[in-house]
């Protein structure tokens, strides 16, 4: 997992009761109970989360909650790789142009 420091960009998958979104680590606060951060959403919710709550690795679902923004990134790379393998073995095995913009959305 890269290191969680100060300005270190984080998704937050969401909840029932909590949209997912994109955030920042705004402050690092150490404590003899360990490490948390104060996360600053886009959408200007804050957060206070403890270490624990962070994963390597974004999965496509709610485990873990946060991840930075680099894991979600790659989980997406993964998903649009598997996707355009898909269209190519559907079709006559010829390749296929898929493009993503920066909010995700594929054109074909």
């Amino acid at each position: 997992m890269d290191e969680l420091t100060q300005g270190t960009r984080i998704y937050y998958s969401g909840d029932m009761a909590n949209i997912e979104g994109f955030g920042h680590i705004r402050k690092v606060l150490l404590s003899k109970w360990g490490t948390n951060y104060n996360i600053l959403m886009e959408d200007g919710r804050e957060k206070n989360v403890s270490h624990s709550a962070f994963g390597p690795e974004y999965s496509g679902h709610c485990n873990p909650r946060f991840v930075t923004e680099t894991a979600y990134n790659e989980y997406k790379q993964k998903q649009i790789k598997k996707f355009v393998g898909t269209l190519e073995s559907a079709d006559t095995g010829k390749p296929v142009d898929v493009y993503a913009d920066e909010n995700g959305l594929l054109t074909i």
